[in-house]
């Protein structure tokens, strides 16, 4: 009989009919106690050979009612049985003394219990199959308490952990981590108010000074008193997380609490994190006497480009068409077999015609819109493309097609086109002209070409070619849409756009209120960006394979499209200056950040990489005090590829001959976009008409070679060599 199932009556020797009595069986079991017929009815003690003993009640030759088991090991249960099974209320003592006292269900532990381990550690609350499932406190030897919603063995959901330095995390958890809304409040009663994901901060909070701590939302992640605990469960051995409670979090040694300065010069400071590096920090008030009368205030969320396509917008019913289109297409496509490309799957003749009547077909489901016909272009190219750039199926149509609507932009340029965002800013649909389709459709085979034998080109992604044609209404003369990649799908802001072609002849923004969403051009740049030596490399060569490809297909007017989040904080110095601390790493602090010194780690060379290495975590190691501590940090947990999280340092000079120049941390976005502008003859009477009015290399239609010419320069300039910084003095 084993300890796990309790052990079931086994009587396959028992052939008496006495009433009670004491027997040795021929298998050398021993039973004493009372019978009906040949099977143990009423009490008894029945000895296996094996050395296990039960003592107790028992019906039809099954061990049930309340008894008390005994394993050679030294373990024993006293409580309710059920069919042989440990069912009921019942105490099980381990040999190391580990006890469960509390309810079972077949032989597992289920209900209300309480464990007490070996170690000294305790567990007081609910359990499901064996496993803490429910309300429940684990209290450590140490004196580490947790008081909240476990799931399946872990920590989950809402509930507060106090540390024995008094310390305490009160908010949501997820498989044993902080993860979610909560707070931090450290013995001194300072606090930290924000986000979790993993264990580590990440996303934006609030740090209150001591004795600053809005009440309130103390109580908004109270967890439930022991009286009123309704369920949980708990392992086999003491708990175990993936962090020693020893000596509590690492936010128990946080700077903030470290400091021994009063409240009134400690600041409440607004910090943003990107798992668990702080790459900003605001100061949000200084003033105690201000603190305490001031309401406090949550801060806003960002304001997104574009505005919400809902009911009742001028696009509403084209945005429904459009996410029913793809939707119903690409889920066909997904459970098909996927066919090798073809020539026969280029061109305009390669088009899958589908219509979607309102009240929906065989095909199709009932939609609330008019009647259209839905076109898809060459689509088993498109799917091999998606495929190529990484594109889950699953993940494209919840990122288009989901509940949330989308967000229509209009173009800054000249084309008309209006843009649909996506609400996780990952796609881009593009209202496309006739003409910028017919360039698409005969360039499609180089491209694809293009993006085989250069996976880290940095043109524009393309992923579907779509058209909607509304049955009995006029066509517009923008019925069909490109879905492409956005090149700023970041969770850090991007704090300055540029769209920049090498040419300078009404290349400057005319807006007088410059914000994060504008688009500045040209004449607006006034930073350098210095890379790491490798990636400066990589870059200016994939820049060259690109205008190479545009060349060859005579496309111009293309742009480099440039994003730019600044790391440097945002405040003035919060803490004293630490000597000890590198000069870069000073910034982390708010300390002066034109006096680092620049420097950028080694990478290893990319442009060796084999082309499989599209997506890699780059570790970037620095030879020395002086190098971008903080950076590299972040460099660590970004996803870097070229063009996508890249660390640089950016400088920008206030005098024509750089003698002065502000240093800066940046990570940037960038992408050529803009790829579907032949040099044809309406270009080439705009090149004719302009020459006669402005210098001819200054202007955006020129020859496709000179344009490639010019925007690689471009690159090269604002991309400098290191040997060509500007050092601030």
């Amino acid at each position: 009989m084993s300890e796990s199932d309790g052990g079931e009556f086994d009587h396959p020797s028992l052939r008496f009919a006495t009433t009670n009595g004491e027997r040795t069986l021929s298998n050398g079991d021993f039973y004493a106690g009372s019978w009906q017929g040949n099977l143990p009815e009423g009490t008894g003690k029945y000895l296996w050979s094996d050395g296990c003993m039960y003592e107790g009640e028992w019906g039809n030759g099954i061990k049930t009612g309340r008894g008390r088991i005994s394993w050679p090991s030294g373990a024993t249960y006293e409580g309710e049985l059920l069919c042989g099974n440990l069912h009921g209320r019942g105490v099980y003592t381990g040999v190391d003394d580990t006890t469960y006292k509390g309810s079972w269900r077949m032989n597992l532990k289920h209900g209300e219990g309480v464990k007490s381990y070996a170690n000294g550690d305790v567990y007081e609350g609910f359990w499901k199959a064996g496993l803490q499932h429910g309300d429940g406190r684990y209290i450590w030897q140490n004196g580490n308490q947790y008081v909240g919603e476990w799931r399946k063995g872990v920590m989950n959901g809402k509930g507060v952990l106090r540390w024995s330095n008094g310390d305490t995390y009160n908010g949501q958890w997820l498989d044993g981590l902080e993860h979610g809304h909560g707070v931090y409040t450290w013995t001194d009663g300072a606090c930290y108010m924000g986000t979790w994901r993993k264990g580590v901060k990440d996303g934006t909070g609030i740090f209150y000074p001591t004795g600053y701590f809005p009440p309130r939302s103390r109580r908004s992640f109270e967890a439930p008193a022991a009286s009123e605990l309704s369920g949980s469960d708990c392992p086999a051995s003491p708990m175990e997380r993936r962090w020693s409670l020893e000596g509590g979090l690492d936010l128990t040694h946080s700077k903030e609490s470290s400091q021994k300065k009063s409240a009134i010069d400690t600041p409440v400071l607004e910090r943003e994190y990107v798992q668990g590096v702080l790459i900003n920090e605001i100061v949000k008030q200084g003033d105690a006497a201000s603190l305490k009368v001031s309401k406090r205030r949550q801060r806003r969320p960002a304001k997104r480009p574009g505005e919400t396509v809902i009911k009742g917008h001028g696009s509403y019913d084209l945005m429904l068409n459009l996410q029913l289109g793809i939707r119903t297409n690409v889920g066909k496509m997904t459970l098909d077999t996927a066919p090798d490309v073809c020539p026969q799957d280029f061109g305009p003749r390669s088009v899958f015609v589908l219509k979607f009547p309102r009240l929906g077909s065989h095909l199709t489901p009932p939609h609330q819109s008019l009647d259209f016909k839905w076109r898809d272009y060459c689509p088993n190219v498109f799917r091999s493309l998606r495929k190529m750039f990484r594109i889950d199926s699953a993940d494209y149509m919840m990122s288009l097609c989901g509940n949330d609507a989308l967000r229509e932009i209009s173009s800054p340029g000249k084309s008309g086109s209006v843009f649909y965002l996506s609400q996780d800013d990952k796609f881009m649909i593009k209202t496309m002209r006739k003409a910028e389709v017919k360039v698409l459709l005969e360039m499609l085979p180089s491209y694809y070409e293009h993006v085989q034998s250069s996976s880290n080109t940095l043109i524009t992604k393309f992923f579907g070619l779509h058209q909607v044609e509304p049955q009995g209404g006029r066509k517009a003369s923008f019925s069909k849409s490109i879905l492409m990649g956005n090149v700023f799908c970041t969770d850090l802001h991007i704090h300055r756009r540029f769209d920049l072609k090498g040419s300078s002849q009404g290349r400057s923004t005319d807006k007088v209120e410059i914000d994060e969403n504008t688009t500045l051009k040209d004449l607006d740049l006034n930073f350098v960006f210095h890379l790491e030596a490798s990636w400066r490399q990589c870059l200016l060569k994939q820049i060259e394979q690109d205008c190479k490809f545009l060349e060859s297909q005579r496309i111009m007017d293309y742009s480099l499209l440039l994003g730019v989040h600044f790391r440097a904080p945002q405040c003035p110095a919060v803490f004293s200056p630490v000597p000890s601390l590198p000069p870069d790493a000073a910034a982390e602090y708010g300390l002066d950040s034109s006096k680092r010194s620049g420097t950028l780690a080694t990478t290893e060379d990319l442009c060796s990489l084999p082309k499989t290495t599209r997506y890699r975590h780059i570790d970037i190691l620095y030879p020395g005090i002086s190098s971008l501590r903080v950076l590299c940090f972040l460099s660590r947990r970004l996803q870097i590829r070229l063009g996508v999280n890249m660390p640089a340092r950016a400088d920008r000079s206030h005098c024509d001959d750089g003698t002065s120049s502000d240093v800066y941390d940046v990570v940037l976005y960038l992408g050529i976009i803009d790829i579907l502008q032949q040099y044809d003859i309406t270009k080439r009477v705009e090149h004719a008409y302009k020459s006669l009015q402005f210098d001819s290399q200054s202007i955006s239609a020129v020859d496709p070679r000179l344009y490639s010419n010019r925007f690689q320069e471009l690159v090269r300039r604002i991309f400098p060599s290191n040997d060509t910084s500007v050092v601030p003095k």
